[in-house]
């Protein structure tokens, strides 16, 4: 009882601080006001590329590596005896 008390206080202890430990800093030190400062750090979404595919005959080649391992295990003799 007294060890789940504990947890129970230790976590609200937690979840009670979390929003103060992940609050931004508003105003900075390099002054101004917020409106100048919001005008010059205009925050953009990233530009997009088209990701540079890796060439299909490597898909094909792990995929058979992984196969031929798992068919390798499979027809790999086992080492237990008669007698296990």
């Amino acid at each position: 009882m007294i060890r789940r008390t504990g947890i129970c206080l230790v976590a609200a202890l937690t979840l009670s601080l979390a929003p103060a430990a992940t609050a931004q800093v508003v105003s900075g030190p390099r002054g101004g006001s917020d409106d100048a400062r919001s005008a010059r750090e205009t925050i953009r979404p990233p530009k997009v590329e088209d990701p540079s595919s890796a060439p299909t005959w490597l898909y094909f080649l792990v995929g058979a590596a992984a196969l031929g391992v798992c068919v390798a295990l499979a027809v790999f003799p086992s080492r237990r005896e008669f007698n296990d």
